[in-house]
């Protein structure tokens, strides 16, 4: 997993990254093979806005998160991305077909 964090006219200080790489490491558990992440963050006015691209296993995330500091907006981002990962995974990965042996006798119809 390649992690490029990029400031956005402003400088990385090393705490930050390694505050943001620490979070983003957890996300490995639900997809094994992500190609790249890209963290964007920058300040607009009051606002520290952080935002992630991450690429990989066929699909393409992106979330956009702001707080008040930067570490809160990444938790916040952190917890976004995990919701979209979570959405992702369970819509294409637990469509598993049943075998017919498995399936007991059908019912017979009740009347009315």
């Amino acid at each position: 997993m390649n992690i490029e964090i990029t400031g956005r006219h402003m400088e990385i200080s090393n705490s930050l990254r390694e505050y943001t790489e620490k979070k983003f490491k957890k996300i490995d558990k639900y997809f094994h093979h992500f190609a790249d992440i890209h963290i964007i963050m920058y300040i607009e006015k009051f606002d520290h806005i952080v935002e992630a691209i991450i690429n990989g296993n066929g699909g393409k995330f992106y979330a956009v998160e702001k707080a008040n500091d930067m570490y809160s907006s990444i938790d916040k981002l952190i917890h976004k991305v995990e919701k979209q990962l979570v959405r992702y995974k369970e819509k294409h990965f637990d469509h598993k077909a049943i075998s017919v042996d498995k399936i007991g006798p059908e019912e017979e119809a009740i009347e009315y």
